[in-house]
């Protein structure tokens, strides 16, 4: 699944002079918020000076690294079915990743907040 998911060139918005840059995607259901929480989290928890394994030409090794990621973050995965929502929970999205363990700066919302401002980028 993660070789299969591209999401796309992210838009950029400014939040009160922070710059935000959004995926907005139909295809991100709750299974999707779930596995790149866990991503996010274990990415970051990469010890210092990692390097991702290399072929004998000296490329990164794509099937080496898929495999590394999925080992380490198959297991920390907390889906959906297994996490209790609030019958008034207002944003299952962030609780989903939160629940993931996700960076705080990750957040999952169902629209872009309105007072964020499209921010145009040059071609």
């Amino acid at each position: 699944m993660v070789r299969r998911l591209h999401l796309g060139q992210p838009a950029l918005y400014d939040d009160a002079g922070v710059e935000q840059y959004v995926f907005d995607d139909w295809r991100f259901d709750l299974n999707l918020y779930a596995i790149i929480g866990s991503l996010a989290n274990v990415l970051g928890g990469l010890p210092s000076g990692w390097t991702p394994p290399l072929n004998p030409n000296g490329t990164v090794d794509r099937d080496a690294v898929e495999a590394e990621v999925i080992s380490r973050v198959a297991p920390t995965v907390v889906w959906p079915a297994d996490i209790t929502y609030q019958d008034d929970d207002p944003n299952p999205r962030q609780t989903t990743l939160d629940a993931n363990s996700a960076p705080a700066a990750m957040r999952g919302w169902g629209a872009v907040p309105v007072s964020w401002v499209p921010v145009e980028v040059a071609a």
